[in-house]
């Protein structure tokens, strides 16, 4: 179970900096096309979102007896 904690900590971490870097380059970044780069960079924030969520849906009480009567 400490392992897929871990990996949802991870996940939230990556989140969050590509959500920085998208906002930076919406921001930040003036130039032809930033805009849709920052819309795809938050794509990808999006799409690891839809992975974290099916983990927090993993029953781990069912995963650690199947895990340890392996």
């Amino acid at each position: 179970m400490y392992e897929l904690e871990n990996i949802k900590w991870q996940l939230n971490n990556v989140i969050n900096e590509l959500d920085d870097i998208a906002y930076w380059v919406n921001t930040e970044f003036k130039n032809i096309g930033a805009e849709n780069c920052a819309t795809c960079i938050w794509n990808v924030a999006d799409q690891y979102r839809y992975v974290k969520s099916r983990l927090e849906n993993i029953d781990t009480t069912r995963l650690a007896d199947g895990y340890y009567n392996a």
